[in-house]
């Protein structure tokens, strides 16, 4: 199955393929990696406007109930804090 994830800031998208058993956190990967973003910020994908955040990263694709075609975007999340 295929998924579309778009980067907010950049407006670039990238279509993904992925199984059931694939983790959010392997998806992340990808995504980061197909885009070419910068590897020094964090990242989360957002999806139906449910941001799958750390906690989420070692959940499956079936598990988080993630379709095929459904769209997905990334957003950089701040590191640390002041």
């Amino acid at each position: 199955m295929e998924v579309m994830v778009s980067d907010v800031s950049t407006n670039k998208s990238v279509r993904v393929e992925i199984a059931p058993n694939h983790t959010v956190g392997s998806i992340l990967e990808t995504v980061v990696n197909g885009l070419g973003l910068p590897r020094d910020r964090a990242y989360s994908l957002v999806l139906g406007g449910k941001e799958l955040g750390p906690e989420t990263y070692p959940n499956t694709v079936q598990s988080m109930g993630i379709r095929d075609g459904d769209q997905m975007d990334i957003i950089s999340r701040p590191i640390g804090g002041l």
